[in-house]
């Protein structure tokens, strides 16, 4: 990221266990300073994964308007496929995704979903596996290449995204993206940032729009 000129050295990553990491200001931040900048060449788009070889054949096969969650699905497809090339410019940032998702509802025991039993996170839940399953069978029928990625990756990767993507506007196209190291930041209310993608710049900002404290 650095070296594509990326800024963030403001911000100060922390690990509290093994599994768990946050985003702290390394120093004080005034209001209206800029706390991230992140290239557009360093964000994964929802151009670029229809772009990919299996994402050209979805779109052809009107899988933007079919799926279920058509956009999940053509980030999902992109990861899947970058994980897969020795040389992936993505690689970096692939590696730091998660690789557990035992916390997530959708992969609970039995044991864990019977505490739930008569709330109605079962319905959710169930709904979920059964909206993934369809999304997945659908395409796997009609695209056999996308054969060669396993149901359960598939579902892994289709978490990641619906937790990490933002909402941009790149000149007037509304889109979606993955913004390294803007997604290791936690939410809090009220809000202490901004943050757009700005054209002038050529690249996502993270704004503070209060005076935030060191740590």
């Amino acid at each position: 990221m650095l070296d594509d000129g990326a800024s963030f050295d403001k911000l100060k990553m922390r690990y509290y266990s093994d599994n768990y990491r946050g985003v702290h200001a390394s120093r004080d931040i005034p209001k209206g300073e800029t706390i991230l900048y992140v290239p557009l060449k360093e964000i994964i788009t929802l151009e670029m994964c229809m772009q990919s070889p299996i994402g050209i054949q979805m779109f052809n096969r009107g899988f933007r308007q079919r799926l279920l969650s058509p956009k999940h699905s053509f980030f999902s497809c992109f990861i899947m496929e970058e994980t897969r090339k020795p040389d992936s410019y993505w690689a970096k940032y692939i590696d730091i995704l998660p690789k557990s998702f035992e916390v997530y509802p959708i992969f609970y025991t039995e044991e864990e979903m019977s505490w739930l039993e008569n709330t109605d996170m079962v319905r959710m839940v169930k709904t979920k596996l059964e909206d993934m399953k369809k999304d997945y069978d659908t395409i796997t029928t009609e695209v056999p290449d996308f054969k060669q990625f396993p149901l359960k990756e598939y579902m892994e990767k289709r978490l990641l995204v619906a937790s990490r993507i933002f909402g941009i506007d790149i000149y007037d196209n509304k889109t979606d993206g993955f913004v390294p190291y803007a997604d290791m930041l936690n939410h809090k209310r009220p809000r202490e940032t901004s943050w757009t993608y700005c054209n002038k710049r050529q690249g996502f900002i993270i704004e503070a729009i209060v005076d935030i404290k060191r740590g």
